[in-house]
């Protein structure tokens, strides 16, 4: 305190010296006798002056002339800044007024530069002159510290940081206080001045970089003037990238003025008080500071494992506590929901993630985005409206919040207890249609019918889609069977007509299966001949002679041996012998024969495969569809008892995955398929429900009940362009079927035309082949354009420009679950699809559910 009370002691002797001479007009080391230099008057605008800070010096001139100023050539430890010459009216002081400003180099005490003025052909100049340089210094009257409350944080995690200031001076004596904390300046630290809790009379405001922080006052003893004691105030402080923070030294700088009976009057906290003041350069005053120490902060990055999209942003809550109000309700009534957190962070910190996402209120609530927020002095309360769309809701859910445990680094969930809420009717109706909420981004079928509601399996829907599913998932077999059959259909056609049209040749063709009939029941029947020769030539058999028949079989045949051959047989047969002969060997089985065997065999077996993939198959096939019918029975009766919606959606999801089975097995497709998306539809997952009914809707196209929960879960759909989704006029599963549909048809017409050549024969085979090639070349194209499509599972997902996270986002915002998509390429764990607006983005193959075709 000695050094402190003799340096100031000296400043002041200066100062008041100083001021002395400027109000007596005394010059310090004389001036000229001459009228010119009688005329100047030479004035200090400041009191004190400071090493590098601009000062301003003036200059009185009575002259009828302009004057020109001119600094002197001497260098010293000042620093002339700049000159200009005013002209003043009606001013006591002078006709003009020359402005110096100028700089101190160096503290200490000076030499002012004598200043040069020319005014016509005469020219005087200033005398030098002393003055007292000063510079801020750091004193033991004051003390600054800044303490964070650990030097270890997270990504993202709130860092509470005190500031205390200790000033042992008069409160009336300090002004002009600057103190710019460097992270102010860091763009990767986001800084909350927190509301202050502290009693009102002791709250004193204080400017941090150019704001107004309420800090707690701690008053040190009752002297008179009043010392300022303690000032003590918090800063919240998130880290937005990891790594090592420096901050260095903070300095908390302030005027001092040197007048014991100096003003300061007391203004309640959020008033500017004397603190925020400018120091009047015309009183004499000091500069003064305290330094706090340096500080290191590590900034770890947040663990990747473990963490959901859903993750909230909160780091060491207290509780989170939920209440609704009210208690009951009517479908479609607008209810409060209020969320507590409470936490040691500042209130201002605290946020909660899009309550809409949450899994256990999707498809059973309307949830409003509009959140108000009020401050807690432990925490933050968040009230949400929120409407119920079904009566079907036992209880209020359990709300899930991931949030993140900093001293044990991991990830842990807070699901909050269910709460007793009953939900009515309105007008009959157990559903709200979303439509008539105001600024509803999604929208609901008003008619639900088919989401809660399985299909049963009947005998007769059992074999259309037995027959569909047939000809779909063969359509290469069924096309080569329309080829086989125009062929040999087409042979047989042509032999049909010609027999029709011309009776000679029918008669002939007749004659010859006459004798393939009789020599196949006896091949010792050389009777055959006779008969066969007769009715080839149309005359009667039993007035043939052996020679008779030779001359007839030698005008249709030139092989002699063969003519000779029979005559012998026939005339044998005319004059028998009567010896006994031995009956000659059965000749072996032709290959005709054996061909023919092989034939019915397996004509046989492809029907008896055909009849048991169509009417039935192995038992575990019909346990499958059984097994997925008990679970999702299960499941609607723990919804109705159990108010654990994890428990009863894990159930659904279990059902659902039986029903799949099922479908995968081809076991009733189109009912499985349906009732698979009705259960995930049940539990929440509204990507995955919608693809099932697609799935569903590709083997049962006519069915509207398929139709309509289609559009229901479209409805709940997040993205906008989403509505420009269309669904084609027949399904890749039904345009298979229809192709083999239409080709087996088309190779029956023209069998038929060739036969009877009808008029409306070839217009119907026309027809058939058309429609034939249509759906032919649309599988071709499809097959070339597209890998099939799907849709999005993910709750929320960022799509790349490439096959990688390393890729740019493909889009502003992310896409959501329920967003179908065509399907283009396949490159190691992702694909490339276009939505239905026609861009094209990059997808994990995880977040895609691809459609079976």
């Amino acid at each position: 305190m000695t050094a402190f009370s003799s340096k100031s002691f000296c400043f002041r002797v200066a100062l008041v010296f100083l001021a002395m001479a400027r109000l007596s007009g005394i010059q310090l080391y004389g001036q000229d006798a001459n009228s010119l230099e009688d005329s100047l008057r030479f004035e200090f605008r400041e009191a004190s002056w400071f090493a590098g800070e601009v000062a301003t010096a003036w200059v009185f001139i009575s002259s009828e002339s302009l004057p020109e100023i001119a600094p002197s050539s001497e260098v010293g430890d000042i620093r002339i800044v700049g000159t200009r010459v005013h002209e003043l009216d009606n001013d006591d002081r002078g006709d003009y007024l020359a402005v110096i400003e100028f700089a101190p180099k160096r503290a200490g005490i000076r030499i002012f530069p004598p200043i040069k003025i020319k005014t016509g052909e005469v020219l005087v100049q200033t005398a030098s002159r002393q003055i007292v340089v000063g510079e801020p210094y750091k004193t033991d009257a004051m003390s600054f510290h800044v303490q964070p409350s650990k030097t270890e944080v997270y990504e993202g995690e709130p860092l509470k940081v005190t500031f205390e200031w200790r000033c042992d001076l008069p409160m009336n004596q300090i002004r002009d206080v600057n103190l710019y904390p460097e992270i102010f300046n860091n763009p990767a630290i986001e800084i909350i001045i927190p509301r202050s809790q502290a009693p009102e009379e002791s709250q004193f405001g204080i400017p941090v970089s150019e704001r107004r922080v309420i800090a707690q006052r701690f008053e040190k003893g009752s002297a008179f003037p009043e010392i300022l004691g303690v000032l003590r105030f918090d800063l919240y402080l998130r880290f937005r990238e990891p790594g090592s923070y420096s901050l260095s030294k903070t300095r908390l700088q302030c005027s001092r003025l040197l007048e014991d009976d100096a003003q300061s009057n007391r203004y309640a906290a959020y008033f500017n008080n004397a603190l925020f003041e400018e120091i009047d350069s015309s009183s004499p005053h000091e500069r003064i500071y305290a330094e706090s120490e340096a500080l290191e902060i590590a900034v770890r990055p947040l663990p990747g494992e473990g963490r959901l999209d859903s993750f909230s942003d909160i780091f060491d809550p207290n509780s989170i506590n939920v209440s609704i109000n009210p208690q009951s309700a009517t479908v479609g009534q607008l209810i409060e929901i209020q969320i507590d957190v409470r936490s040691d962070a500042c209130s201002e910190m605290l946020s909660l993630p899009d309550m809409s996402h949450q899994s256990s209120m999707r498809n059973r609530f309307w949830v409003g985005q509009e959140v108000n927020e009020i401050w807690r002095s432990d925490g933050r309360r968040f009230v949400i409206r929120a409407r119920p769309l079904t009566t079907q809701i036992a209880a209020f859910p359990s709300l899930s919040f991931q949030v993140f445990d900093s001293d044990a680094g991991t990830y842990r969930l807070i699901n909050t207890e269910p709460l007793t809420f009953d939900v009515t009717s309105r007008d009959g109706s157990a559903f709200f249609p979303m439509e008539k909420i105001p600024g509803a981004q999604i929208s609901v079928a008003a008619n639900a019918e088919g989401i809660w509601h399985n299909q049963p399996s009947t005998i007769m829907g059992d074999i259309l889609n037995g027959i569909i599913n047939t000809l779909a998932t063969g359509v290469w077999l069924w096309f080569g069977l329309g080829v086989l059959t125009l062929g040999l259909g087409s042979v047989w056609a042509r032999e049909a007509r010609r027999r029709s049209l011309d009776a000679d040749y029918r008669r002939k063709i007749e004659a010859i299966e006459r004798f393939r009939k009789a020599v196949s029941i006896n091949s010792y029947d050389f009777e055959a001949f006779r008969r066969l020769v007769g009715d080839y030539f149309g005359l009667p058999s039993q007035a043939l002679t052996a020679d008779d028949v030779a001359t007839l079989l030698t005008k249709a045949s030139s092989d002699e041996k063969l003519i000779e051959e029979i005559r012998q047989e026939i005339d044998a047969l005319d004059f028998p012998n009567y010896q006994s002969k031995p009956t000659p060997p059965r000749p072996p089985k032709s290959a005709r024969e054996i061909g023919a065997n092989l034939i019915r065999l397996l004509r046989g077996s492809a029907i008896i495969l055909f009849a048991a993939a169509w009417f039935g198959g192995p038992e575990g096939r019909a346990d499958t569809w059984s097994e997925a019918e008990v679970l999702f029975a299960e499941a609607l009766q723990m919804a109705e008892s159990l108010p654990d919606i994890e428990r009863v959606n894990a159930k659904f999801a279990e059902a659902a995955l039986a029903f799949e089975r099922s479908a995968q097995d081809g076991v009733r497709p189109g009912a499985s398929w349906y009732n698979a998306g009705n259960a995930w539809f049940q539990a929440g997952e509204v990507g995955r429900s919608i693809a099932n009914y697609k799935q569903s809707l590709s083997r049962r196209p006519f069915d509207a009940r398929v139709s309509r929960s289609l559009q229901a879960a479209r409805g709940l759909r997040i993205d906008r362009f989403a509505e420009k989704v269309s669904e084609p006029v027949i399904s890749p599963w039904g345009m298979r079927a229809s192709f083999s549909i239409t080709w087996l048809t088309t190779a029956a017409l023209i069998v038929l035309w060739i036969r009877f050549r009808i008029r409306y024969l070839l217009v119907a085979t026309c027809l058939a082949m058309l429609a034939s090639t249509l759906f032919g070349g649309s599988l071709v194209w499809d097959s070339f354009s597209s890998r099939g499509s799907g849709v999005v599972i993910a709750e929320e997902i960022y799509a790349r420009k490439g096959p990688g996270y390393a890729y740019a986002s493909a889009f502003m915002d992310s896409l959501h679950d329920g967003l179908e998509l065509e399907i283009l390429e396949f490159r190691s764990d992702w694909l490339r699809a276009r939505l239905a607006d026609g861009n094209e983005c990059w997808l994990p193959l995880a977040t895609v559910q691809r459609l079976k075709s």
